[in-house]
């Protein structure tokens, strides 16, 4: 009975917990397959852009936007290995945690809150400089007590090249 009662309160917990995004009028899908026959980066954007209009075509559909993860879905995603400056000289500074990819306007699609920084936007989806954004509480354990907007974050990515990233916007989470 005790067990019981403490699964009903852990379960109503989970259910009363903000995931970091608003859940209202809020339709989620996942392509799985379409991605993989597409060659080269100009055709899966090609392709990304014709999926897009033709969904915000469809009565009702106010705005959408694009991730390669979504969220709370428990798929598995991507490891990467991130650190500070600190970090290129000891490795073993560097951590690691998910990144996922995301259109310019995906936090405000979600409404996740905005606690510090400036939008991701079409410019930034150059190969150089390289911008990321980070939630609350990796700001927190990375840059305790500071601004984490405008710092670096190095990303050791699969290939164990390590590429510098500029913070330019901290979100809720």
């Amino acid at each position: 009975l005790v067990g019981s009662g403490l699964m009903v309160r852990s379960f109503m917990a989970v259910m009363n917990a903000h995931p970091g995004f608003e859940t209202a009028n809020l339709l989620t899908f996942q392509l799985t397959n379409q991605f993989q026959a597409v060659q080269g980066p100009n055709a899966v954007r090609v392709l990304q852009n014709d999926l897009e209009a033709r969904i915000g075509a469809l009565p009702g559909v106010t705005s959408l936007t694009v991730s390669s993860y979504m969220p709370l879905t428990g798929a598995q995603q991507p490891l990467t290995r991130y650190g500070r400056e600190d970090a290129l000289t000891d490795p073993s500074r560097f951590q690691q945690g998910n990144a996922i990819l995301i259109a310019p306007n995906y936090f405000d699609v979600m409404g996740t809150p905005v606690l510090d920084g400036r939008v991701f936007t079409e410019a930034d989806n150059t190969p150089q400089p390289q911008s990321v954004v980070i939630d609350r509480l990796l700001a927190e354990k990375m840059f305790p007590g500071g601004r984490a907007v405008g710092e670096r974050l190095y990303v050791r990515g699969q290939r164990n090249e390590t590429d510098p990233y500029t913070i330019i916007r901290v979100v809720g989470h």
